[in-house]
């Protein structure tokens, strides 16, 4: 095949050191007079918050069930040699692919849907658990729980009621462990509406 490949990658940062990830790769092959023979991408489910939403315009619900960057390597041929024409970080590439040696093997399932906030009802003493950015502090939130008879933590555990997210579909560490766990995870006016409804 002649021509040319012309490749896009979006991440969650540009410091791996920050555990930042690839979260959508796109390629395209061109002809020697730049007609598009073919093309792929695809979104990758980073495992973990997305960063700069406001620049890559990719959402968390996008890539809750899009394959980790361990399934897709073995689409990209030469995949070091992409990355230094596209000036990224060498260490970024050499991190997504360890860790594509390391994780699930095919078969990993994404995780399930946040349940419904209606079905859910707070009590007073219920632990819940503020994750990624919003709207008000991280202590102003505490601070309105407790007022309301909830107990704030900082780590989810099999005694969190609910984990509180601007996204409900946020892939934060937290949010992953309480889904992993069956523990809903809702959005803020959500939350406000189940503490209204507490009386």
């Amino acid at each position: 095949m002649t021509g040319y490949a012309v490749m896009d990658v979006e991440t969650a940062g540009t410091t791996p050191a920050k555990h930042h990830r690839v979260v959508e790769i796109a390629v395209a092959h061109l002809d020697e007079s730049g007609a598009t023979t073919s093309e792929w991408s695809t979104l990758i489910n980073p495992r973990r918050d997305l960063g700069a939403g406001h620049i890559h315009r990719i959402r968390a619900r996008d890539v809750r069930k899009a394959p980790g960057f361990e399934h897709v390597a073995g689409e990209l041929a030469d995949l070091r040699s992409v990355a230094g024409i596209l000036a990224l970080p060498p260490e970024t590439v050499e991190q997504e692919l360890r860790r594509a040696k390391a994780v699930l093997a095919p078969g990993d399932r994404a995780p399930s849907a946040a349940p419904v906030a209606s079905r859910l009802a707070l009590q007073p003493g219920d632990q819940v658990v503020f994750t990624g950015a919003s709207r008000r502090g991280r202590d102003e939130w505490h601070a309105l729980a407790a007022a309301a008879g909830l107990a704030p933590k900082e780590g989810v555990t099999k005694k969190t009621r609910v984990v509180v997210a601007t996204d409900p579909d946020s892939l934060s560490a937290k949010a992953r462990k309480a889904r992993d766990r069956g523990v809903p995870v809702i959005t803020e006016d959500a939350f406000e509406k189940l503490m209204g409804d507490m009386g």
